[in-house]
């Protein structure tokens, strides 16, 4: 479950997971696009690649983002962080969604 992209060699990477990442596995930074120093198995059942009681998932090696969103999905919490040197993500051309400003209407 503490799996990290930058421990790993090549562009394109398959892992199996585990069952029990849910639960236990190191932090997750980022949504669609991850640091490369994310948990690749808790990134995929929060990106929803995998369910919870594990599997096989394919990881891109991505340049380094100016910053990483953070949301909540599949039951794990990712955290937002600023400029990182490395990413990696589920597809090999990853669309983040922009963010959308609620605007208060009276």
């Amino acid at each position: 479950c503490n799996t990290e992209p930058r421990q790993l060699d090549g562009d394109s990477i398959t892992v199996t997971c585990p069952g029990g990442c849910l639960e236990s596995g190191s932090t997750v930074w980022g949504f669609v696009i991850y640091t490369d120093d994310s948990s690749i198995c808790r990134a995929a059942i929060h990106d929803g690649q995998i369910p919870a009681t594990g599997g096989d998932v394919t990881v891109y090696k991505l340049p380094g983002q100016d910053s990483y969103l953070a949301s909540e999905q599949h039951g794990i919490t990712t955290r937002e962080y600023g400029s990182w040197g490395g990413s990696f993500a589920f597809s090999p051309d990853p669309v983040v969604p922009e963010v959308q400003e609620v605007a208060d209407t009276v």
